[in-house]
């Protein structure tokens, strides 16, 4: 999710830990309940048609984030 300067260093002031160049893999649960999300590294490849370096995995960089809930940011403004 882009952010700017400022934001990223207002929620660091929060206490927000920031995962940078990461995605989301999959919702990890237990008894219909959320307890984890792994996600993988990415790292930026060769530029697309649109001019912008497209996003790539890296192999073997999977990681698990604990989370009692998962809000999900795909956009700036509520659908």
């Amino acid at each position: 999710m882009p952010a700017t300067e400022w934001e990223v260093e207002e929620a660091e002031e929060e206490g927000i830990k920031l995962h940078f160049q990461a995605t989301p893999v999959r919702v990890i649960g237990e008894n219909s309940r959320v307890t984890a999300m792994e996600c993988i590294k990415m790292r930026l490849g060769e530029v697309d048609a649109s001019g912008r370096p497209r996003p790539e995995p890296v192999a073997g960089s999977e990681f698990v984030l604990q989370a009692d809930s998962i809000i999900a940011a795909i956009g700036q403004r509520p659908a």
